[in-house]
Formats: structure tokens, sequence, C-alpha cells
């Protein structure tokens, strides 16, 4: 009896962790890539990986209700990775998508999860979690180490249905660091969160613990299929001119020479500026590339880089809402006539990087003639307070404009330039017409 007590606990405590300890599992290649549309056409993700038996992370609850039950598919093609997940739910009007910032709280949503070692170490791991709405938070994960500036370059679409829901997802393989990966395995977890009752299903081990994850066999990997690993990526968050710096390093023993482009997509807007890398045997480089955005937009960003076969072998991502470098406010934009404009200009940078930038302020009426201007230095601050001196406008002028230029004062690049234009009204205390 004390025998059968003790293998009763044993299965429990497995079922609880959801800890997998069988042998590492072949993900299939597919002869079609599925439709990343939010639904699960007939036989379109015929051939994957499926899986079942989620169970709650929860030392309270381990057997999860059919009404939310959820259903997984697992497949890849040479230049991806691709999940379908089956969601059911038998309380809809409790389901939750309200998340809709990129990199966002998503995973209070109802959504979904995958964890990828992709260097196979159970050391850091790759993480990105998808609702409905289609909307992404991807991270690199080490130790306490969490990136969020890493974006996978992940493609996700959901759909709602009467007793459940959808969410597709695929991720590239070239934007996985697989060049740090020389053993044909990776460790992965796949999980959902029913945000109603704040229960997290997971079908191969705990959160965030990938000693506890399935290994599966992931052919093709290694420094000959994708040479070249980022070591550091800069994207800047501001508007206007900028450029991106990646950082990268040939894996492999024999120089590499690869083409590609870096694509920005801001609304309508579409830019494509070409790249080339060319490296040396274990050697590093950095590319650097000029774009241009506005702000306050998002900006999907993506450099692409393909071998002589065309086939992309690294990608680098990242989505952000460009901010403005400054931002300009006058103290009134009516003055009495007689009255001075005080403006501050706020710099959207560090107080290390303030001193890198050039301020100049010119005073105009509305036919272009210059009253006055002021070139300051940000020495540090990141918040300049000035008054122009406009005593010298025309009588009966009736309006101004301020025109402020913020410089790179290292490239002598133009980065913003704001028009504020003011209002002059006679002086109540005088009788001066205008």
């Amino acid at each position: 009896m004390k025998r059968m007590i003790i293998i009763i606990v044993i299965v429990l405590a497995s079922a609880i962790s959801g800890i997998s300890n069988n042998a590492a599992m072949d993900i299939p290649l597919l002869s079609k890539p599925p439709v990343i549309d939010g639904r699960l056409a007939p036989g379109e993700w015929a051939g994957t990986l499926p899986f079942a038996d989620f169970q709650y992370i929860s030392k309270y609850k381990v057997v999860v209700s059919p009404g939310l039950r959820t259903e997984a598919y697992m497949g890849r093609t040479a230049e991806a990775l691709w999940f379908a997940f089956r969601c059911y739910h038998d309380q809809l009007s409790l389901l939750r998508t309200a998340e809709t910032r990129h990199d966002g709280n998503v995973w209070t949503d109802d959504s979904v999860e995958l964890f990828l070692d992709t260097r196979g170490t159970r050391a850091d791991y790759y993480h990105v979690i998808a609702n409905m709405a289609g909307v992404v938070y991807d991270a690199y994960n080490k130790v306490s180490l969490r990136d969020v500036t890493w974006d996978s370059g992940a493609e996700t679409a959901g759909q709602l249905l009467e007793d459940g829901f959808i969410i597709e997802v695929m991720v590239p393989l070239s934007s996985l660091n697989l060049g740090l990966n020389t053993t044909q395995a990776i460790n992965m977890n796949i999980c959902r969160n029913v945000s109603c009752g704040g229960w997290n299903q997971a079908r191969f081990g705990k959160y965030h613990v990938p000693a506890s994850w399935q290994a599966f066999r992931l052919p093709g990997m290694g420094p000959e299929s994708y040479p070249l690993v980022l070591e550091k990526g800069e994207w800047s968050p501001l508007a206007g001119e900028n450029e991106m710096m990646v950082r990268i390093r040939n894996m492999t023993g024999k120089p590499v020479e690869l083409a590609g482009t870096l694509a920005v997509a801001q609304g309508k807007e579409q830019q494509a500026p070409a790249v080339r890398a060319e490296m040396l045997a274990g050697g590093t480089t950095e590319l650097r590339v000029p774009y241009s955005v506005k702000e306050l937009e998002t900006v999907h960003f993506k450099l692409s880089l393909r071998n002589d076969k065309q086939r992309e072998v690294f990608s680098a991502h990242r989505i952000l809402d460009p901010k403005p470098i400054a931002a300009v406010e006058v103290d009134s934009d009516i003055l009495e006539r007689g009255e001075n404009p005080s403006l501050t200009v706020t710099l959207n940078v560090t107080r290390a990087a303030a001193p890198n930038y050039g301020v100049r302020l010119v005073a105009r009426t509305l036919d272009g003639k210059e009253i006055c201007s002021r070139d300051i230095s940000a020495a540090g601050q990141t918040q300049i307070h000035e008054t122009l001196d406009i005593s010298k406008v025309p009588p009966k002028t009736s309006a101004l404009e301020i025109e402020t230029f913020v410089t790179d004062t290292k490239s002598q690049r133009e980065v913003l330039r704001v028009k504020t234009p003011l209002r002059i009204v006679p002086s109540p205390w005088n009788n001066e017409g205008i």
C-alpha cells in the first residue's frame, strides 16, 4: 500500500510541473508553409506535430477542464517555425484582448507564449507572446536580464470562434542566432494564458525554467546555415535622420559575403536601402545604415541578409514609435507688443548624450525677415530655457515665427526643425495700433 501511494505522488508531481523527460522530438518539415491568417484551413496544418494535454502551472489545479482545453500544432520550413493554437473557452464573455502596444503587457490578455532556447544550453532563451489581435511581446532572457529591444520578426494572427479562439504564429529562423548552436537541438515550451482566472497552461514544463522544457531536433542549424550572429543592435527611438547600427560576427572559418536590405516601413511609406556584409573568417563588423522616419507613427525595421542562393540567413528586427528628438514649448503664443517670448527646448536624449546636440533659435516675420537668432550648446542639459529679444520687430507686425533647429554636432546633420507661430497684439497700456 505504501508503494502505491509513492507512485501516485510521483505521477501527480510530474503532472503539476509539466516536466517532460522524453527524448528529443523531431520538428516536421512542411512541404508548404501555412498562411498566418487566424484560420485553421482544412489540411493546412497537416504533417505538423500535434499537442494536447496542456496542464496548469499551479499547485492547486492539475487537470484542465474540457471547456478550457488547448490544442497546438508545430512545424518548420527552411526559413521559419510555425505554430497554431486552438484554445477552447466556455465563457467567451470573460475573454480579454485589451493590449494594443508592441512589447506591452500581452500576457495579461488571453494569449499564447513560446519559450525558445535556441542555443540548447538551458541558460538563455527567446520569449514570444501573442494575443488574438496579433499584438506581440518578444524579448531575449538570460538569468535576470530581460532585453525587450530584441524583436523576433514574428507574424501572428487570431480569430474568435463560438467556443474559443485561434492564434497562429510564425517565427523566422534567421532572427534566432542559430549560428551559436552546433548540436542540432533546441529546448522549447509552448503555453497559454487564461486571463479570467490567471491560470497559466503549459505543455512542456514551467514558464521561464529552461531546465524543464522539451528538447527538439532542428536540422540545418549551425554556422554553415546561419553564419552570422547578432552581438549588438542599436535603433534610435527618435524621429528624423538616424542610422541603424548592428554588430555581427561571422561564426564560420571562411570569409562571408552577404547582401540584403534594411526595410523601413512606416504607414504607407517604405524604404529599403541596400546593405552588404563582407567579413573575414571569424571576424566581427558593424553595419551602419542611414534612414529617416517621422515621429509618433509606428515603424517596422527589418535588416535582412541573404546568401548567394537568395536564402535569408540573418535578420534583425525592431518595432518602435519614434519620439521627436526635442519638444519645443513657448510660454505664450500671443504676445503684447514689447514682450519677449520665452522658449523651452526639451531634448529626448540622455544627459550624457546632450552635449552632442546644438540648438539654434531664429525669429522671423512671416515674409522671412530675420529679427534675431541665438545659438545654444546643450552642454549636458536636456532642458534649455531661452528668452529671445524681439525688440527690433518692425512696427505694426502682427505675427512672427520662431524656428528651432536641433543639430547633431558630431555629424553636423540637422535632426529636427520646428516652426512655432506667435501673434503680436497691442498692449492695453498704450494706444498704439497694430
